[in-house]
């Protein structure tokens, strides 16, 4: 969220990008464990039921790639790149 509007873009961000991973605890029965759930917030990307977990990689010093990692399956359930083209601090 920049300037109260929501994002799709993080090529040169305007501010501070927050990544936040994790379930807060142990998954119910209900949904089942991995399941992808409707979010309750419009400001957040994907939800889940636990199990899961997150990966930050990056090759150079322009991109940061964050990826949402089924376990165990190890599948890809979302992915996004933080991408910087201007060189000012």
């Amino acid at each position: 969220m920049y300037a109260g509007k929501y994002t799709e873009s993080f090529t040169n961000p305007k501010g501070t990008v927050h990544i936040t991973e994790g379930n807060g605890g142990v998954p119910t029965a209900s949904p089942p464990p991995n399941a992808i759930v409707k979010c309750a917030s419009q400001q957040w990307r994907i939800c889940g039921t636990g199990m899961n977990y997150g990966r930050l990689t990056t090759s150079n010093h322009s991109v940061l790639v964050y990826e949402h990692i089924e376990n165990p399956t190890g599948r890809v359930t979302d992915s996004f790149a933080i991408t910087r083209t201007d060189r000012h601090p």
